[in-house]
């Protein structure tokens, strides 16, 4: 009998340990259930998003525009996170870490077949909300793990990166160590980002104008263009375009374009005034892998030759998605340290000269003299065949004498030659205006400097041959034998006039 007792007092002694191994082997939960609450945000440019860590609480903190019309729908991974946390390696901390991220990857960008979702999705209200309820919070001895996908996003707004799929192991407890039954995360969405840079590798700077920084170049100079433009992540729900439109003095260089990825079965291109219309066929395989990364265009351009010397320059090109166009991007350096993308926008600028072919005598203006323009290297200025609408000669290349341009001097004396960068040159006079002129033998020194195309003419002057006297000839002798006869005749009217006086 005694034995019975001492056997009753040790199983209830083993009943109170198991139930008070029970209570402090996990901590209390008082509730089977919990909300989660999704705050939908955006962001316009990526370098905006940082890394932050959810607290499950409310946060103000957490920037951006609230984004509706997302859905969101949540599936139970319970399983599956419990069987990659019993095979992972580490701390518990690192286990977790790194089954989270093979969770999000499986999810990346669809939910896979095996995958449970809890109840329906949900879109996003107008302040950018949506709410799962009554999620539990454990099965049996597991916690319960959820994940919440971006399955749609809204077709108002270009979405160019997705939010990762959201991770949840349950259940969450508040920074004071309460349990927290209303949950509150923040997915987050970049929107429509481009940038437009420059590559200036070949150009060199000049500041000369107000203090404003500019590329000086030449009109036979190929400009290099780069457009990082960020595709939607739902490309081909859209309809998507970028334009170049260039200021007047430059123009695009026909089948110079080229997008990384592409081939020209995936887009078209159309000239457009100076620059082009770039439409993307969205429903293409190879556009459609472009979804939510960086597309790369590159291109070039040159100055026109009806460029206006002394005047910047400037590229400029936007996006229009579904016939909306989105802010225009100007052209900026490209920057040299991924750090500090932030460059300067970047204009470019091109000079010229005026001469004027004039005689050392009178002034008056000479046509029909010949030129050519020599550089501190040795070599000669080839211009274009003709003449822009503006009677000036338009420098294409640097070449030997032998094939350099001849500049001929027009009715009014003028030679206006444009497009050539700041600089020391030379000017030879290879014909003289006509045989009455002496051919000029030492080289003309001259200055291009942008800004001052359009002062005062650089006058070249020639002196005339000068006058000799003819032999064996009639001469002037006809002239001195009437200027005689004037003589004399002068002298007997005198004579008598004399006589005359004295009567």
């Amino acid at each position: 009998m005694q034995k019975k007792r001492i056997i009753e007092k040790v199983f209830a002694t083993l009943v109170l340990i198991f139930v008070f191994c029970q209570l402090t082997g996990r901590k209390e939960v008082h509730a089977e259930s919990a909300d989660v609450t999704l705050h939908k945000v955006f962001y316009q440019d990526i370098s905006e998003l940082t890394e932050k860590q959810n607290t499950g609480e409310i946060d103000p903190s957490f920037s951006g525009n609230p984004l509706p019309g997302a859905e969101f729908t949540a599936y139970d991974v319970t399983d599956r996170y419990h069987e990659l946390i019993a095979k992972a390696s580490g701390t518990i901390e690192e286990k977790q870490k790194k089954v989270m991220a093979l969770i999000q990857q499986e999810f990346t960008p669809l939910a896979p077949s095996n995958a449970s979702q809890v109840g329906q999705s949900i879109v996003t209200d107008s302040n950018g909300l949506a709410s799962f309820s009554n999620l539990l919070l454990n099965e049996g001895e597991k916690d319960k793990v959820y994940v919440f996908v971006e399955t749609k996003t809204p077709a108002h707004v270009s979405i160019t990166q997705k939010s990762a799929p959201l991770v949840v192991a349950m259940p969450i407890y508040t920074a004071s160590g309460s349990l927290n039954q209303d949950i509150h995360l923040y997915p987050k969405n970049v929107s429509m980002t481009d940038k437009k840079f420059f590559d200036n590798k070949n150009q060199q700077w000049d500041a000369t104008i107000n203090g404003e920084q500019f590329v000086n170049i030449t009109t036979g100079d190929l400009l290099d263009f780069e457009l990082q433009l960020t595709i939607p992540s739902d490309i081909d729900r859209h309809d998507y375009r970028f334009v170049d439109n260039p200021s007047k003095g430059l123009v695009y260089e026909p089948e110079t374009l080229a997008i990384e990825g592409l081939t020209s079965q995936d887009y078209t291109i159309t000239p457009q005034g100076n620059g082009f219309v770039v439409v993307l066929n969205t429903q293409s395989e190879a556009v459609k892998q472009l979804a939510g990364k960086t597309m790369r265009v590159t291109y070039k351009m040159r100055l026109t030759s009806e460029v206006i010397p002394d005047q910047l320059e400037e590229n400029k090109a936007h996006v229009e998605i579904d016939g909306q166009a989105h802010p225009e991007m100007v052209t900026k350096e490209k920057p040299t340290d991924p750090e500090n993308p932030d460059t300067p926008e970047v204009k470019f600028g091109t000079g010229g000269k005026k001469f004027k072919k004039i005689d050392a005598h009178t002034s008056e203006a000479l046509a029909g003299a010949e030129f050519v323009v020599k550089n501190q290297a040795g070599q000669f200025a080839r211009f274009a065949e003709s003449k822009n609408s503006k009677g000036e000669y338009v420098f294409v290349n640097w070449v030997e004498e032998a094939d350099a341009t001849k500049l001929v001097s027009d009715e009014d004396g003028l030679i206006k030659i444009i497009g050539m960068t700041n600089g020391e040159y030379l000017l030879k006079e290879t014909k003289a205006p006509s045989d009455k002129y002496v051919t000029l033998k030492e080289e003309i020194a001259f200055t291009i400097q942008f800004g001052e195309y359009n002062t005062q003419a650089l006058e070249i002057k020639n002196t005339p041959k000068g006058l000799l006297p003819s032999t064996g000839g009639k001469g002037i002798y006809g002239f001195l034998a009437v200027g005689a006869m004037m003589m004399l005749a002068a002298y007997i009217w005198f004579k008598k006039s004399k006589v005359q006086a004295h009567i």
